[in-house]
């Protein structure tokens, strides 16, 4: 009995060991804002020539080793070399070329790739107007997103940028939205194609928030406004931009604050990434449910905080009002806030350090734990004069703190690796310049969406009338899968498929020059999208002839011809021989590359000959029926 009872355990432990990769937990990996591989693109800003130039740029910043970057502006396709040396930065200007304006498809990105991970920050500077983001890297670009903007003074804003070819966007809009005459709404969904290094760029005059981005291929998205009111009817216009976290990253719990220096408070949004999102609001106990991209907008009063949690993994947003709200020096910014889940142990990051006067106070919001704080090290110095609140969760009691800070290169950590943190730096100017972003992010990503795909469809070379099937399957810890079949971007309906959870088959019966194409999986399941790689169907025929030359007679002198067409797949190439000679091409005429025409001026006693068309179009190939051509002599 113990043989057997070892036996039955050692089964029982093979049986898990072999179901562990498929849990949920194995399908998440853990990635930062540190990377090699960066996309940016920068979206229209609230400016103009009379108040002077505005520009991009880019900052990076290097950790313990020195980095060799390369930039290339794929719209201009200039490349620029950087080597840069460890623990630093360089602020790197960008030209105005690169701003997305008009609404479309164009190539106004910029490439960063580094032979050190690094840390990347996108501006875009004016002297009544700036604002920034945190660039993400490469490995945390997701497949769905949902944008967060604000009511427009001048448009709303988003651009999405591809960092694969054959990248295919669903862009499923909040409200009626006109793009090229045509309206799209939450039933009509705005379908683009972009190929590696292009983005799309969509502003409109109405808030967009919650519009949703659906991709077959991880992609960056950064959405905003070129200027907005905050609140509607308090001024100084901003302009707002951060660059957006892909929805399988998001959390559901928040440790809240506000801004410093402020008295008018703040605005939040909290933006659903999915249905039947429950909102609890601690600050007052209410619940709120909302659906996916739809959100909920509240106020939070300065120098408070508080702790929100979603049901189900949400976005949230945070704006700082106009400086006539409290006749401060800052206007309108926007700055994601990060969820629990995604704090980290320590940041590096730089905070803008302009030449002249545009940004002169610059901060940091913390939220940590309470019984924690005191091992914070700003640039290995411990904390000073600092006054924290707490706020309570069902996690604990945290603090949360305004620190200022200098402009430059800063890490801020603690004496304890394992204790983790959030952090967010902003600055204000003197004129109501402000800008905004997070310092660092930790996101865990479901790998694929939670789809692995298991099989691709296979290329075919069929002949003409044959039936091809095509295969295709999926794996996910979610149990629904869905898939429909592709050819090229068209969903293909008018043919039989064949699904079983995760696996399926096409099937093309009699194929013909028709069903020759491309042709991929497109799965999808409650977590976001995954597909196969294309998969080319080719199909071909050995020639034949379906017109021969006929006999003919003809008087010397006289003009005549021959017809001969061949058919197959691919289309054959046709040439005319007489006494099994090729003709040269000047004494006949080429109707198309399968039908030619034999054309015979003036006919000479030594045209006389039997004469055969052939037909090759490198599968095999066909001659015609002999066609005799006799000559009568002129009598006398």
């Amino acid at each position: 009995m113990k043989i057997k009872f070892r036996t039955i355990i050692l089964i029982i432990t093979i049986y898990y060991l072999l179901l562990w990769p498929l849990s949920s937990e194995a399908l998440k990996t853990s990635v930062t804002n540190f990377g090699k591989k960066f996309y940016l693109g920068y979206m229209q800003a609230a400016t103009t020539n009379q108040h002077g130039s505005h520009f991009p740029f880019v900052v990076i910043t290097t950790l313990n080793q020195a980095a060799q970057v390369t930039i290339t502006n794929n719209y201009d396709k200039s490349i620029s070399l950087f080597s840069i040396s460890a623990q630093s930065y360089r602020e790197i200007p960008l030209p105005i070329s690169l701003e997305n304006s008009v609404n479309g498809v164009s190539s106004k990105t910029v490439l960063v790739t580094s032979d050190q991970d690094i840390i990347v920050e996108g501006y875009h500077v004016h002297p009544l107007s700036a604002d920034g983001y945190l660039a993400l890297p490469t490995t945390a670009f997701g497949k769905q997103y949902v944008i967060a903007t604000y009511t427009p003074y001048q448009r709303s804003q988003f651009l999405v940028t591809a960092s694969q070819d054959q990248t295919q966007l669903s862009i499923i809009f909040p409200r009626n939205v006109n793009y090229l005459g045509t309206i799209y709404s939450r039933s009509n969904h705005l379908i683009v194609n972009l190929q590696k290094s292009q983005s799309f760029y969509f502003g409109y005059n109405q808030d967009i928030t919650g519009t949703i981005i659906n991709s077959n291929k991880k992609v960056a998205v950064q959405s905003g406004n070129r200027c907005a009111l905050v609140p509607v009817r308090i001024i100084d216009c901003e302009y707002l931009v951060e660059q957006l976290l892909p929805t399988n990253s998001l959390g559901k719990n928040y440790v809240l604050t506000t801004f410093a220096d402020r008295t008018a408070g703040d605005i939040f949004r909290v933006v659903a990434a999915y249905d039947n999102t429950s909102i609890r609001m601690h600050l007052n106990g209410q619940i709120h449910i909302i659906s996916q991209g739809s959100f909920l907008e509240f106020h939070l009063a300065s120098d408070t905080g508080t702790y929100l949690t979603c049901s189900k993994p949400c976005a949230v947003a945070q704006y700082s009002k106009g400086q006539n709200a409290d006749h401060s020096i800052s206007d309108p910014m926007m700055i994601l806030v990060p969820s629990i889940s995604q704090y980290q142990s320590s940041y590096v990051f730089y905070s803008v350090d302009t030449d002249g006067d545009e940004i002169i106070d610059r901060f940091v919001n913390i939220a940590i734990l309470d019984s924690q704080k005191n091992g914070l090290r700003l640039d290995g110095s411990a904390l000073q004069h600092v006054r924290w609140v707490t706020v309570q969760t069902s996690n604990g009691t945290y603090a949360v703190a305004h620190v200022f800070i200098h402009g430059g290169r800063h890490v801020l950590n603690h004496n304890s690796s394992s204790v983790q943190f959030s952090l967010i730096q902003y600055g204000y100017g003197p004129i109501g310049l402000s800008f905004g972003f997070l310092a660092g992010i930790k996101l865990s990503l479901e790998l694929d969406d939670y789809l692995y795909i298991n099989q691709h469809p296979s290329s075919k070379n069929v002949s003409e009338g044959q039936t091809v099937i095509l295969r295709c399957r999926a794996s996910s810890n979610y149990q629904q899968i869905n898939v429909i079949w592709l050819k090229g971007s068209t969903h293909i309906s008018n043919y039989t498929t064949t699904n079983s959870n995760g696996e399926s088959q096409l099937t093309l019966p009699k194929v013909a020059e028709k069903d020759i194409g491309w042709y991929r999986c497109r799965f999808s399941n409650p977590a976001g999208l995954n597909e196969t790689e294309s998969a080319y169907v080719d199909v071909f025929e050995i020639p034949r002839i379906v017109i021969n030359p006929q006999n003919v007679q003809v008087n010397q002198g006289s003009s005549t011809n021959f017809h001969c067409k061949g058919e197959g797949l691919p289309t054959p190439t046709c040439i005319w021989l007489k006494n099994q000679v090729t003709i040269n091409s000047t004494r006949y005429l080429i109707l198309s590359s399968s039908e030619i025409k034999l054309q015979l001026n003036n006919v000479v006693i030594g045209d006389a000959g039997n004469y055969v068309c052939f037909c090759s179009n490198g599968i095999g190939n066909a001659t015609s029926s002999i066609a005799t051509l006799t000559v009568l002599s002129k009598l006398g």
